[in-house]
């Protein structure tokens, strides 16, 4: 079995002056673990070599790697810009959910962003908090049955999910 790591992007913006630690690792042989992250140019890009922060230093673009301590290696194209990293898109796992008032009462959305630095934050809201409440966590209650949309927003990109609850 040859050794493998991925991480969660191939190519992500990093904002000036400030530090991200949102390029991470996904999957991983079991097991394994970090050895080091390095960056292919450290005037534009300061990385911690243990935990993979990166702070951006002077616009442009890069290249970070990570080696495992098994030899395996992957990488991402890093360019450090001005302003605000917006998001793109937004996902979510499922757009249809049914709760149950006496089982499952709760669902937790875990949008996935892109980018993934982005720097806006996620809001959830519920058309009818009587029928199901979302926490700023994205927990989802039910509370009555019936038929609830939950919009996931960041930035101007949104999801609806479908949530049905019954009894």
């Amino acid at each position: 079995n040859t050794p493998t790591v991925t991480l969660n992007t191939t190519s992500a913006p990093v904002p000036l002056n400030k530090t991200s630690t949102a390029i991470k690792i996904a999957s991983q042989l079991s097991g394994d673990s970090v050895s080091r992250w390095t960056c292919s140019n450290k005037s534009i890009l300061a990385i911690n070599a243990t935990t993979g922060r990166v702070k951006g230093k002077k616009v442009g673009s890069c290249k970070i790697a990570v080696t495992m301590k098994s030899g395996a290696k992957a990488s991402c194209r890093v360019k450090v810009q001005k302003g605000t990293i917006k998001t793109t898109a937004l996902s979510v796992s499922k757009t249809k959910v049914t709760l149950r008032l006496s089982g499952t009462k709760t669902y937790t959305i875990k949008p996935v962003l892109t980018p993934v630095t982005s720097q806006q934050s996620v809001t959830y809201s519920s058309s009818s908090k009587s029928i199901a409440s979302v926490s700023s966590s994205g927990k989802i209650t039910a509370k009555k049955a019936g038929k609830v949309t939950i919009t996931v927003k960041s930035g101007s990109v949104s999801k609806k999910i479908t949530v049905t609850v019954k009894n």
